[in-house]
């Protein structure tokens, strides 16, 4: 962990991070990373003709929303959890 110096030569308070908060960070990101997923899928399903393509674009776009959702709460439990 890197901490500021102070002008006299000592060091500022600095907390380290909480254990859980990494963990939580990378959930995160792995949550980010599907929704994107998702959405470059529904995308390209937009691109493709056919009742078939439509009902799948609209399958993932559903998908996505929900993923978001669920990343969101994940966001919402680690900040809430690593300030308490």
């Amino acid at each position: 962990m890197a901490c500021r110096t102070e002008p006299d030569g000592g060091f500022s308070m600095c907390r380290p991070a909480k254990e859980g908060y990494v963990t939580g960070l990378i959930f995160v990101g792995i949550g980010m990373a599907i929704v994107v997923v998702i959405l470059i899928l529904g995308l390209s399903t937009l691109f493709v003709e056919g009742a078939k393509a439509r009902s799948w674009s609209n399958r993932l776009m559903r998908m996505r929303v929900l993923a978001q959702f669920v990343t969101i709460l994940i966001m919402l439990a680690v900040f809430y959890f690593a300030h308490k």
